[in-house]
């Protein structure tokens, strides 16, 4: 494949997704946590989801990447950039596996994300788009993304937008390395 980037940090590897990295994604997808993105999902829309992730790196040069732990090589989750019809603007997004909240990794994960996606695909803008009663991910993003008002509101789904621009970005967001003191 070789399309996606690796992109490394303290504890993690971001890396492309593997077939051996869907069960934990159908494990998310299919249950309750997914029920901030509209979800839970069938097993074969968890799967177009997986996949979708994966082909957006051919059509947009962004994607889904698999979050592994440096340390054990296990896949805790996903972190992403959308992009497409769905999102008037590339959009960061993140899930993990129960068992993987809670320790800083979604944190850790994004700001490497949005580091890269600033750096190497010269993105201008970056949303989050979250449900407001999701209060983990609104936590997170209120942490280091302002409240942004430029994406249109869900047909399905309640959201709040919270974006970031690349110019904003120097000196006001944590960098890459503050995120291993989360």
């Amino acid at each position: 494949m070789g399309v996606a980037p690796v992109t490394k940090t303290d504890r993690l590897l971001l890396r492309e997704p593997a077939l051996k990295d869907w069960p934990g994604f159908a494990e998310v997808m299919t249950s309750d946590r997914a029920k901030y993105t509209g979800g839970p999902f069938s097993l074969e829309n968890a799967w177009g989801s997986f996949c979708h992730g994966i082909a957006e790196w051919q059509l947009f040069g962004v994607g889904n990447l698999s979050i592994e732990l440096r340390e054990t090589g296990n896949c805790i989750g996903q972190i992403e950039i959308n992009q497409g019809s769905l999102f008037p603007e590339p959009e960061l997004g993140w899930q993990l596996l129960a068992g993987a909240e809670g320790n800083g990794f979604a944190f850790e994960a994004a700001v490497a994300m949005r580091d890269w996606a600033f750096r190497e695909r010269k993105l201008k803008t970056l949303l989050r788009c979250i449900d407001p009663n999701n209060s983990r991910s609104v936590r997170l993003a209120g942490d280091w993304v302002p409240r942004s008002t430029s994406m249109p509101p869900s047909r399905t789904l309640k959201i709040s937008s919270f974006g970031m621009s690349r110019e904003v970005n120097s000196g006001f967001f944590p960098t890459s390395s503050d995120a291993r003191h989360r």
